[in-house]
């Protein structure tokens, strides 16, 4: 199982990351998303199969991430809520290879809170394909009370694990309600136990 260490302190919940994004990680990421910004976002109209692949969501708030979308690579994945490993200040990760994770510390699609909607899954897994999403790709994001909230892809990066810096992922991408994915990549290391990199999506509303 994949973890990332996560911390929240003091009255401001002060977000802490182990792992701190280099700067040339950091120019790079920018670079990136100041070339995909440029380019005209697609008609976000586009509709998709009205059919969830969600489970029993009684008692389940309305804006509860519960379904992901991704028709350019005829990605359809649940979403269920994940918070830290117990004792520990790790997010956790599915434990079903064939679903998404929503952290629940992480902003909700709503908009309600501050930050990024952060998603987590497995490679090989559920986002397997994400590597193939480009600038402009659309993705959906169901709740639990069937409201779909649109995001054009604004960048696709894949970075050195230990470069990464997570605090930042979870903040809003220029002020614009903004969706992020990650998964992992490269070659996975018996020693630690998971892969060497992560690939980061970056959408935004």
């Amino acid at each position: 199982m994949v973890v990332y260490n996560f911390s929240m302190q003091g009255k401001n919940r002060e977000t802490h990351i182990t792992a701190r994004l280099s700067s040339v990680g950091l120019l790079f990421l920018l670079f990136i998303f100041c070339l995909s910004g440029a380019r005209q976002l697609p008609d976000m109209t586009r509709t998709l199969p009205d059919d969830a692949p969600v489970d029993n969501l009684i008692d389940t708030p309305a804006d509860t991430p519960v379904a992901l979308y991704a028709p350019s690579i005829k990605l359809v994945a649940p979403v269920e809520p994940l918070g830290l490993v117990s004792g520990t200040n790790q997010i956790d990760t599915p434990t079903d290879v064939g679903r998404a994770g929503w952290f629940t510390k992480s902003a909700r699609p709503s908009g309600s809170e501050a930050g990024a909607v952060f998603i987590d899954g497995h490679t090989p897994g559920v986002f397997a394909n994400l590597t193939a999403l480009r600038p402009g790709d659309q993705l959906l994001l169901e709740t639990a009370d069937t409201t779909r909230y649109h995001y054009a892809v604004r960048a696709v990066v894949t970075a050195e694990n230990s470069t990464i810096d997570l605090a930042a992922l979870l903040r809003t991408y220029q002020g614009a309600p903004t969706l992020t994915l990650m998964t992992c990549a490269g070659v996975y290391q018996e020693a630690i136990g998971t892969y060497d990199h992560r690939t980061i999506v970056i959408a935004t509303r």
